[in-house]
C-alpha cells in the first residue's frame, strides 16, 4: 500500500517501552514513553532545581495535574500526572526553575522564566487549588502561562554565564509529528525534515553549556505523536547527534 494513501485514523496508539537508562558522551541519559515518565530521574538529579532546555512538538505547560500522596515517591507519582503536565508538577515540587521550549518545526524558542546573570528570574509560580497544582498570576490559577518568544541571540546570551545544573529533555515528536495530513507525504520525506530538525536543534545545544542530565521521549503512549514507523530511526539519530556534540566535552 503507497504510503501516502495510507489509511491511518487518529489517534494512534503505539507500543510502550520501559525506561532505558544509559551514558551519552559520560551523560547521564534515559528514554522514557511516555514523556511524563522523566520526573523521577529529574527529581533524582543532583542539580535541581535545574534549567530545563524543553525540546518538543508541544510545550506540555498545562497545569492541573493532582498534587502527591504522601507515601508516593516520585516514580509512582509519574504515573499520575499527565503528558502535558508533567512540567507544572516538576516546578511545583522543586525539580525545575525556567524552562526554555524549542519548537523546531517552526524554529521557535519560547522561555518560560529567564537566565539574568546566571540567576533564574521571572519564574512562573505554582500553587494548589481546590486539590490540583495550577499556575498562579495575581493570587488566580490558571491552566497555562504564558512565555515570551526570544531569539537565538536571547537564547545564548541567557546561557553565557549559566554554572547550575541543566536537563536536555527531548521528545522526539520534536523532529516528526503525527497529524491527519502526515501521510500525504512519504515518509522518507518526513525523515530529511526531521534530520534539518535535529541540525537546528543541536546547533543550540552547541554553544550552551553541557547538560548534566538527558532526557528521551518516545512518544508512543498514551497515544502515539512521534510517527511509530520513524520512531527507532529518529531515536538512534539523535541519540547519534548528541554522541558527536558532546564527545570530548
Amino acid at each position: 500500500m503507497s504510503i501516502a494513501t495510507r489509511p491511518y485514523p487518529l489517534p494512534v496508539i503505539g507500543n510502550y517501552s520501559a525506561p532505558r537508562e544509559m551514558q551519552i558522551s559520560g551523560i547521564d541519559a534515559v528514554v522514557v514513553d511516555p514523556h511524563n515518565e522523566v520526573l523521577p530521574y529529574w527529581f533524582r538529579f543532583e542539580g535541581k532545581p535545574a534549567v530545563v532546555v524543553h525540546i518538543d512538538r508541544h510545550n506540555d505547560m498545562i497545569a492541573t495535574a493532582m498534587p502527591k500522596l504522601p507515601n508516593d515517591d516520585m516514580a509512582l507519582y509519574s504515573r499520575t500526572v499527565g503528558i502535558s503536565t508533567f512540567i507544572a508538577a516538576a516546578r511545583y515540587y522543586g525539580g525545575v526553575s525556567a524552562t526554555y521550549h524549542l519548537e523546531a518545526h517552526s524554529a521557535r524558542i519560547d522561555a518560560y522564566g529567564r537566565l539574568l546573570n546566571g540567576r533564574p528570574e521571572g519564574l512562573p509560580r505554582t500553587g494548589l487549588f481546590k486539590g490540583r497544582i495550577f499556575w498562579i498570576k495575581d493570587s488566580l490559577p490558571f491552566m497555562t502561562t504564558e512565555p515570551k518568544t526570544i531569539t537565538t541571540d536571547d537564547f545564548f546570551r541567557d546561557f553565557s554565564s549559566y554554572a547550575g545544573g541543566l536537563i536536555a529533555d527531548i521528545d522526539l515528536d520534536g523532529f516528526a509529528c503525527l497529524s491527519r495530513s502526515f501521510y500525504s507525504k512519504p515518509l522518507a520525506g518526513h525523515l530529511e525534515d526531521a534530520m534539518q530538525r535535529i541540525r537546528w536543534v543541536m546547533n543550540l545545544l552547541e554553544r550552551i553549556p553541557r547538560p548534566g542530565l538527558v532526557t528521551i521521549a518516545r512518544s508512543q503512549t498514551p497515544y502515539a505523536f512521534t510517527p511509530p514507523e520513524l520512531v527507532d530511526e529518529i531515536e538512534a539519530r539523535v541519540i547519534q547527534a548528541l554522541d558527536s556534540l558532546y564527545a570530548g566535552r
